[in-house]
């Protein structure tokens, strides 16, 4: 097969892999009976297209918030670098955020597929490499689908492995310049993927110097390691400095940090998945073993699988678990993949297809667990009857930032679509607000409704471990902050600045059942837009 033709192949997957993006949207746009909002796949896509909506409204000082107003507004706990750069690129645009993450996600995204085929291709045949590579981006095209995490900061996370990768292989000061100014930058990026890439990083560079034989290659090697070592230090300093403080700003980042579910432990969350990620570390060991002095193949996709394995299991070592492991399963199957494929292109060695079983078996599961992506080819999304809010929408977005009272889902329209805050999301458990904020805004959210708020239901999302006794003692705790608000609502609708209500009858229509204070605005079909009584105000 000519190279060319190789090329031809490669930029049709890309191209394919562009229109399956735009598939959902294309067939929920064609069932549409009426005009309609792009739909949010997830709740996690409304908290990342606020605070792209921040950045393209040059709010840039509150980018990692992006959903609630104040005076100054609250700062999130979570980096926000990707989100600050799509939306200052994009600022001199009249776009809005879910159609900037739209074009992005079909421009850029499917480019992931290329610059993991090269990855592999580096160690592996290129028939293999392009198989691992179909293989890969199949299992998670659901989640490459998410704006921002995983969208772009997958292929971020692949391109930096594969720079690095190079760079090893061919050390220039370009290169290892840009490595290093890479790996500094990804802990503003996503915790799941810096942890895992420093994780590998460190572990390409014991393997390195450990197994390298000597020679004046070696040493070059060596020092470009190091070289983009220092300068990823430097470049995330200021990360760990604003953490740091974050850290010793005492009692809010605490509960902040229990909210996001921060838990002390060095227990072992899957203990058959420890099991297996261990045979499967163990046999790539012993397989490289025994073919040490092939080690321009097997040096990455080892660092690989020891650098995810410390990664998801260094809890064991500081006592810590930060929002659950299952997090880092698209760097699990990916570096099940490169040992997978690496293992593959050995067959003389019938151990080596031990360690192709394991890692495919990580990648089956990976199938499964984000088997939504059938779903979504479908047209089908779990965060539903929200798209009819347009209307309402192109009224509230009108030039004046005000606060808009809604339920939980709803909101993700209002942060994402228009230039107003909302009381509250599910994401406001993230950001740095005290546990009585948390509660006051969430009951505030559902003073109007018939039911009134659900204290079940919010201490079990703070609590997240599913501890009956703690929860319990949370709904207590939430109780007294919660009765305030539903005592005396307009105190609360003036401390937390609210000027309209959106109630969104389609998805809950018990939620303005009590309605007080507001005046409509405007009525459409399956939602009405109140504002607050000018003469409470």
């Amino acid at each position: 097969m000519t190279e060319r033709t190789r090329t031809f192949i490669h930029l049709f997957v890309v191209f394919v892999l562009g229109l399956s993006f735009s598939l959902p949207h294309v067939l929920f746009s064609l069932r549409a009976t009426e005009p309609e909002l792009m739909k949010i796949t997830t709740t996690d896509d409304g908290h990342y297209l606020a605070r792209v909506k921040a950045a393209l409204l040059r709010r840039t000082s509150e980018v990692r918030n992006g959903v609630t107003g104040g005076h100054p507004p609250v700062d999130g706990s979570a980096p926000a670098l990707v989100e600050l750069i799509v939306g200052t690129a994009f600022s001199w645009t009249t776009l809005k955020a879910p159609q900037v993450m739209f074009l992005l996600t079909v421009l850029l995204t499917p480019w992931i597929f290329l610059l993991l085929l090269n990855l592999l291709r580096s160690f592996v045949p290129w028939s293999t490499a392009l198989f691992g590579s179909l293989l890969y981006v199949t299992v998670f095209l659901s989640a490459l689908q998410k704006p921002v995490n995983m969208s772009l900061s997958l292929p971020i996370s692949i391109a930096t492995i594969l720079l690095l990768w190079k760079n090893w292989q061919r050390p220039n000061v370009w290169s290892t310049m840009l490595t290093g100014i890479l790996l500094g930058a990804l802990p503003s990026v996503y915790f799941w993927s810096w942890t895992y890439i420093w994780s590998l990083f460190g572990w390409l560079l014991i393997l390195h110097c450990v197994c390298s034989p000597p020679s004046p290659l070696k040493t070059k090697r060596t020092k470009a390691l190091l070289v983009s070592g220092i300068i990823a230090g430097i470049v995330s300093f200021p990360f760990f400095i604003d953490l740091l403080s974050s850290f010793h700003s005492g009692g809010i980042f605490t509960e902040t940090a229990f909210r996001s579910t921060i838990i002390h432990s060095r227990g072992i969350e899957s203990v058959p998945r420890a099991i297996l990620l261990g045979l499967l570390v163990f046999s790539s060991i012993i397989l490289a073993r025994k073919t040490k002095h092939d080690i321009e193949r097997w040096l990455l996709p080892l660092a690989a699988i020891l650098g995810i394995a410390t990664a998801m299991y260094q809890n064991l070592i500081h006592g810590i678990i930060f929002s659950f492991s299952s997090h880092f399963y698209p760097f699990v199957c990916l570096s099940s993949l490169m040992v997978g494929v690496w293992a593959w292109s050995i067959p003389s060695l019938p151990r080596a297809r031990i360690v192709t079983g394991l890692a495919g078996i990580f990648l089956i599961l990976g199938l499964w667990d984000f088997r939504s992506v059938w779903s979504v080819f479908a047209g089908n999304y779990y965060v539903r009857d929200i798209a009819h809010l347009r209307p309402a929408i192109e009224i509230l977005d009108d030039g004046h930032r005000n606060t808009v009272l809604s339920d939980k889902v709803s909101s993700h329209m209002v942060t994402s679509w228009t230039d107003d805050d909302v009381v509250f999301t599910a994401y406001v458990k993230h950001m740095l607000v005290s546990d009585r904020e948390y509660v006051e805004r969430y009951c505030l959210s559902e003073a109007f409704s018939k039911s009134g708020p659900d204290l079940q239901w919010l201490a079990s999302e703070v609590v997240e471990t599913k501890q009956e006794e703690l929860i319990a003692a949370k709904k207590i705790e939430f109780t007294s902050y919660c009765n305030p608000v539903l005592m005396s609502p307009l105190q609360f609708l003036k401390k937390y600045d609210v000027h309209f209500l959106l109630w969104n009858e389609r998805l809950r229509p018990d939620f303005g059942a009590k309605m007080r204070f507001f005046s409509a605005v405007k009525k459409g079909n399956g939602w009405s837009l109140w504002q607050l009584d000018e003469a409470v105000r």
